[in-house]
């Protein structure tokens, strides 16, 4: 299994939403998590990618030098389970 930590893409925000809806009870909207991505400037959104399947998400806001997590989930089915990055990949 080859995980990969990098950022996210519009292309990753239905995947990011779904996990987002499994894993609270008030998720965010799909075009919250879509705004982050595209018009935020503040938002830093990363995806965890395990052999092609996006199993977890993170939405940070930097704020002047502070780094403020607004949302971080795994998708339930990749929980509990000690998974390691190969590598953090470029933008």
């Amino acid at each position: 299994m080859s995980l990969t930590i990098r950022r996210m893409t519009v292309e990753d925000v239905p995947a990011a939403h779904e996990i987002d809806v499994s894993s609270f009870t008030l998720p965010w909207p799909e075009r919250s998590l879509r705004f982050e991505v595209t018009d935020n400037p503040a938002a830093r959104c990363w995806a965890a990618e395990l052999d092609g399947r996006l199993v977890g998400m993170l939405v940070l806001w930097m704020i002047v030098d502070e780094a403020h997590i607004a949302t971080v989930a795994t998708h339930p089915g990749y929980r509990r389970q000690a998974l390691h990055h190969n590598y953090w990949s470029k933008p």
